[in-house]
């Protein structure tokens, strides 16, 4: 795993902070941005990433390694829990998953039924219910429940990784 530094961190406006709102809006159904007048949130790089911060937390990844649009970051979902996009996981894929190993069907307790092939997820436990990664569905959300072998989400952004680690 890659030390990400930040790097060339400076405030965005607020035509910034919603248009970045939207984007993730149109995936995931969430606003993790504050667009209160006052609330400062910041642009920077790390690596290959363009984030999106506020109060040192990185919320949104712009652009990087496997990102290719505006997406949440797992420190976003523990704050705003969408109702799109969610697949629970038994607790026997968990230290997989925090390993950033990708999702396998077998695994997979439940799914949102509107998930398609190529959409953004995120992947919960059944226990307690806690993201714990985020990556691009490889099937449909009927599909990933009822298959009982092959891949179902590739992870690209899960707990412990390079952006969960930016900013501790």
């Amino acid at each position: 795993m890659a030390d990400l530094t930040l790097k060339n961190r400076h405030p965005i406006s607020g035509d910034d902070i919603r248009e970045a709102n939207e984007r993730v809006d149109d995936h995931l159904g969430i606003r993790p941005l504050p667009e209160d007048g006052d609330a400062l949130v910041e642009k920077a790089r790390a690596g290959p990433y363009e984030l999106l911060l506020h109060e040192g937390n990185v919320l949104v990844v712009l652009e990087g390694s496997d990102v290719d649009e505006a997406t949440p970051t797992l420190r976003a979902l523990l704050q705003h829990r969408p109702a799109e996009g969610r697949v629970t996981v038994d607790m026997g894929a968990v230290p997989h998953l925090r390993n950033g190993a990708d999702v396998m069907s077998p695994g997979i307790t439940d799914a949102d039924d509107a998930i398609q092939d190529g959409d953004l997820v995120w992947v919960v436990d059944i226990e307690h219910e806690q993201p714990l990664g985020i990556g691009h569905a490889l099937v449909d959300g009927p599909e990933m429940v009822d298959a009982s072998s092959g891949k179902a989400i590739s992870i690209w952004h899960h707990v412990g990784d390079e952006i969960w680690s930016i900013g501790e």
